[in-house]
């Protein structure tokens, strides 16, 4: 399940959210719907470019309606562009310096480096990860000796603003992954005089990234969206 929230906007003057790019109001048939309509034009060479040496980009099982619905949301922020595969790669670079991090023995420390991006929720969910491969044994230390991420893939693209009168006041995007990891475990006692034991462990599971994109810093907003609001199921 996910862990979802939307406190960061305020109910002051008026919120839009969109999942999909057709069967909005009328405010995208305007200026704004033609600036829309321009970047998507743009952008479409690189997208299908993109799709066609990546195909792991995606989910598997989207439609292609899906993908263009992804694609085109992330062309609605007025000031931002997100690459897709710059995205994907930063996300598994993600999970990979996250996870590592789970199984470090300075737990103060991990603890200190996720709360600069993860939520309260998905803070507790990751720092008890490690525990849950003990299967309820006690005094047991685990190593992660091998970590592979076998898919990073986007599955989906939301889009939220917030609007005060005719001006746009925030932007938002939310990106949720898809992954499919492979830990290789060494359980020991903490003493390290018991005999040890190996573990395969491997999860399919999906994180959330959202951030501000209100302005037009490309590379800040696209680390933004690592850094900011992550989220991890239960």
């Amino acid at each position: 399940m996910l862990l979802r929230t939307w406190s960061r906007l305020h109910s002051s003057g008026s919120r839009r959210f969109s999942t999909r790019w057709f069967g909005i109001d009328s405010e995208y048939i305007s200026m704004r719907g033609l600036g829309i309509a321009k970047r998507v034009f743009n952008e479409l060479p690189h997208f299908m470019r993109q799709c066609h040496e990546n195909p792991r980009i995606f989910t598997t099982g989207l439609s292609d309606e899906v993908r263009s619905s992804m694609f085109v949301l992330l062309q609605f922020p007025s000031k931002t562009r997100i690459d897709l595969l710059e995205f994907v790669q930063g996300a598994e670079q993600v999970a990979h310096t996250v996870l590592q991090s789970l199984y470090t023995s300075n737990f103060k420390m991990t603890k200190t480096f996720l709360e600069q991006f993860a939520t309260p929720q998905s803070l507790e969910i990751l720092l008890n990860k490690p525990s849950l491969a003990l299967q309820g044994e006690n005094c047991m230390h685990v190593k992660l000796e091998q970590l592979d991420i076998s898919t990073a893939t986007l599955e989906a693209v939301e889009y939220t603003r917030e609007r005060f009168v005719e001006d746009i006041k925030s932007e938002w995007l939310t990106i949720r992954v898809q992954y499919d990891v492979t830990e290789h475990l060494l359980i020991s006692s903490e003493d390290r005089e018991s005999i040890e034991d190996r573990r395969v462990i491997n999860t399919q599971f999906v994180w959330t990234f959202e951030a501000d994109v209100t302005e037009p810093n490309e590379k800040e907003n696209q680390d933004r969206l690592f850094r900011s609001s992550f989220r991890a199921p239960k």
